[in-house]
């Protein structure tokens, strides 16, 4: 469409022609597709593939035709919407030059020229629709430059954003690295520091092994050195009392008589200075003194012809009837404890922590003594509902609490064995099964509680019967501490005096007055007749004195006089014969026997055992302690 414009255009201008006159007065015509290829006159017409502007003819017209020039003038004011389009330039016939004239017959050809001209409308218009076509496109081609920056500045700032979100990222990602690493750093540092910490501990303690091993080695051989200088000496005092030997024979003899007299004064309920008497009238329940009753001293003399035959007495077989019992019960406990049924391990964590709180605590105060004996009898119950091997590892737990105790509470504080045996008693009442596997206990931790005194096998080492005796090994072999094991001994032993004196009925809650006791005063009477008919020992003392000074006023209740001669005989016969051990070199007797002087002395003078502390419980809460 546009190339047919054009092609109108041009054919316009070459049916046209310009006559012109020269100063000399000759005239020359041309036509007007001609004008612009001369030097001058050259009226630029707009024609295709034109770069530059249109420039107006400058000697077209001369100055005496102005009238014409008017009217080209008025023409080219049609035209003056088209003056500029887009570097397209279109200029009005206005300059003309002075030096050109215009022939007179100019005029007619010009109006044809204009005339034509109107009839180009259609062409012009073709011109202002490729015009408005490529300012269109040039419009376009702007909104499209101005899309395409938007979108290259969204797309920057898009880009930016991104690049200052990854380097937020990456400089928050550097820092919870570099916290990582502190934080590892330190945590090395720690660990090295409890590593080391540890070996030097580790350091310490095979340092402080090495020394107690290099002082035990050598009290061992100073040992070993003593008794070889003893038995040197034994040797010669042997040698030295050969000469005396028929008036050893004869003391041996009246010392014998004396002591069968004194036991058979003792029988007949005569005797002054004799260990044990009649039982009291009020206790009837009490064993009879010719079964009990030591028969000659405190344990120097011989035995009587029955005690001497029986090779395994009853009450240590029943000991060991105990014992068995409890390591039948212990292997059934391993096998519940290793459950994993749903149902078994929910029994058990329910006992476990009612077991360790009850017991926890129980305080001196009998209220709480006896809310505490309450929620245990109520456990058994749900235990014995639950059937007999529940019932049995809830009473085996129970047992082995209070043992417990009595190694690590009651031996830092004897007077804290009266709560707790109170609290045993008034259980057992209903499930003496607990009582039964307690004193297993007992007899086991601390076989002086039976009273029964291992003796060394010839293949057994000193250790091997100090083992026996209630030691404890420790993880590298040796045995623990004297003072350890006398502490824990003394709280065996204070928890099993205290127990026969707990009175088996408290408050409204409980039996009625006649429901005998369990293991009452005559067992500890029992126990008393059978330690001062065995042979005297070192631990024989301190044995002794810790159940007198627990259990000595409540037998002196139940049995005065018999145990006015008890201690009558004890002040006499045998603390002299304790301090004869002592001075043969027996070590550890010194503290014991110190304690029994005072006990029996303070008897003597005052003509009553001392109360033991923690005897009396208060019955309120208002004074209630803890243990």
């Amino acid at each position: 469409m546009a190339d047919d414009d054009d092609d109108t255009v041009a054919s316009l201008l070459q049916s046209m022609s310009l006559t012109t006159r020269s100063a000399n007065g000759a005239k020359s015509t041309r036509p007007l597709s001609s004008l612009g290829k001369g030097s001058r006159a050259s009226p630029m017409m707009p024609f295709r593939g034109h770069s530059g502007r249109f420039k107006a003819p400058e000697t077209l017209y001369s100055s005496e035709d102005e009238s014409t020039s008017s009217d080209i003038e008025s023409e080219g004011d049609s035209d003056s919407s088209l003056e500029e389009y887009g570097g397209f330039r279109f200029s009005s016939f206005t300059s003309v030059s002075p030096s050109v004239t215009l022939a007179d017959d100019v005029s007619g050809p010009l109006r044809t020229w204009t005339q034509r001209q109107a009839s180009s409308d259609s062409a012009q218009s073709s011109i202002m629709k490729f015009l408005n076509r490529e300012k269109a496109q040039q419009e376009l081609l702007e909104a499209d430059l101005r899309l395409i920056r938007e979108r290259i500045q969204v797309t920057a700032e898009r880009d930016m954003s991104e690049l200052t979100s990854r380097r937020k990222q990456q400089k928050e990602a550097e820092i919870q690295h570099l916290g990582n690493l502190h934080q590892t750093h330190s945590r090395q540092h720690q660990e090295g520091v409890k590593k080391l910490q540890d070996y030097q501990q580790e350091q310490r303690l095979e340092q402080s092994k090495r020394e107690e091993a290099r002082r035990q080695e050598q009290q061992r051989q100073l040992e070993a050195q003593q008794k070889a200088e003893k038995e040197r000496a034994m040797k010669q005092a042997e040698e030295a009392n050969k000469q005396a030997a028929i008036a050893k024979a004869a003391q041996e003899e009246e010392k014998k008589r004396q002591t069968a007299s004194a036991s058979a004064a003792l029988a007949a309920g005569t005797s002054q200075g004799g260990l044990l008497g009649p039982q009291s009238p009020a206790r009837t329940a009490a064993p009879s003194p010719a079964t009990t009753t030591p028969s000659a001293g405190t344990g120097t003399a011989a035995r009587t012809a029955a005690g001497t035959a029986r090779q395994t007495p009853p009450h240590v077989k029943q000991a060991m009837s105990r014992m068995e019992k409890l390591v039948t019960i212990q292997g059934m406990s391993e096998k519940i404890n290793e459950d994993t049924r749903p149902e078994i391990k929910r029994l058990r964590t329910q006992v476990k922590k009612t077991v360790n709180l009850s017991i926890q605590q129980i305080s001196a105060s009998m209220e709480q003594i006896v809310k505490k004996a309450e929620e245990m009898k109520q456990l058994m119950k749900q235990a014995q509902q639950e059937g007999e091997i529940m019932y049995q590892y809830t009473c085996n737990m129970v047992a082995d609490k209070f043992k417990t105790q009595a190694e690590s509470l009651i031996a830092r504080s004897r007077s804290s064995c009266f709560p707790y045996a109170q609290t045993i008693v008034l259980v057992s009442v209903e499930f003496p099964l607990l009582l039964e596997l307690v004193l297993a206990y007992l007899n086991k931790a601390c076989p002086f509680t039976v009273p029964y005194f291992p003796t060394k096998a010839a293949s057994e080492t000193d250790d091997d019967l100090r083992v026996k005796w209630g030691y404890l090994r420790k993880e590298d072999g040796s045995l623990e501490a004297e003072d350890d094991y006398i502490g824990r001994m003394e709280g065996f032993m204070a928890l099993f005096a205290a127990i026969p004196q707990c009175p088996v009925t408290v408050g409204r809650n409980f039996m009625a007055a006649s429901v005998s006791h369990p293991f009452g005063m005559d067992q500890a009477w029992v126990w008393l007749a059978r330690v001062l008919n065995q042979k005297i020992r070192r631990l024989t003392c301190m044995f002794l004195y810790v159940f007198l000074d627990i259990a000595g006023f409540s037998l002196c209740q139940s049995y005065p006089s018999q145990m006015k001669k008890v201690f009558m005989l004890l002040a006499q016969s045998g603390v002299p014969q304790f301090e004869e051990l002592k001075a043969k070199g027996t070590k550890g007797l010194e503290p014991a026997l110190t304690n029994l002087r005072l006990y029996l002395t303070e008897y003597i003078r005052s003509g009553q055992a001392r109360k033991p502390e923690g005897k009396d419980i208060p019955t309120t809460s208002l004074s209630q302690r803890h243990l």
